[in-house]
């Protein structure tokens, strides 16, 4: 037999049912689920990007000019990442240069002249790839014999909530370094 409640009892679960709600909702600012733990704003990532152009417009023409190259070509994008409940952030700038056979000291002298850090050095067992770091931007260059080099300018990954639209479009923006 089923039970009877009362008008009161509903309206008590009726309220309880959204103050569950209410609490459920607003914890997303609190980061209590996995989807909401994401802190950094559209801002965040305007400022990375700003910030990441200034020393792309710095640093990469010294560069080209140290290790006596050309730069063909330079462009940024957003880069995105993540899984089903996280979403990450981040901004690229990727600068072609025309090389002569620059050594793999070269590089280095070249990024550490330009005040970056080198923070790895190239494997000759894997990886040949210098990278260097310049307050929150990180360079990578792969050392290895190429007339055309490819630079990588890149932002730190920021944790955004769970399905923050996006300020700009998919794919390349054009960056005049030359």
């Amino acid at each position: 037999m089923r039970q009877r409640f009362n008008p009161a009892t509903r309206r008590r679960r009726a309220w309880l049912t959204l103050a569950i709600a209410v609490v459920a909702i607003g914890s997303c600012g609190l980061g209590l689920f996995a989807a909401c733990t994401g802190t950094a704003t559209i801002a965040d990532l305007e400022s990375d990007k700003a910030n990441l152009m200034e020393v792309a417009r710095d640093v990469m023409p010294d560069i080209a000019e140290s290790l006596d190259g050309t730069i063909t070509e330079a462009w940024g994008e957003w880069r995105y990442g993540g899984a089903k409940t996280i979403d990450r952030r981040s901004y690229g700038i990727r600068i072609m240069m025309t090389l002569d056979s620059p050594s793999e000291s070269d590089y280095a002298e070249a990024l550490t002249g330009a005040g970056f850090t080198i923070t790895q050095e190239p494997d000759p067992d894997s990886a040949q790839t210098l990278v260097g770091k310049i307050g929150d931007a990180d360079i990578l260059v792969n050392v290895e014999d190429s007339e055309k080099k490819t630079f990588s300018l890149v932002s730190p990954w920021r944790e955004m909530q769970l399905h923050t639209p996006t300020s700009r479009p998919y794919g390349r923006e054009p960056i005049d370094l030359f």
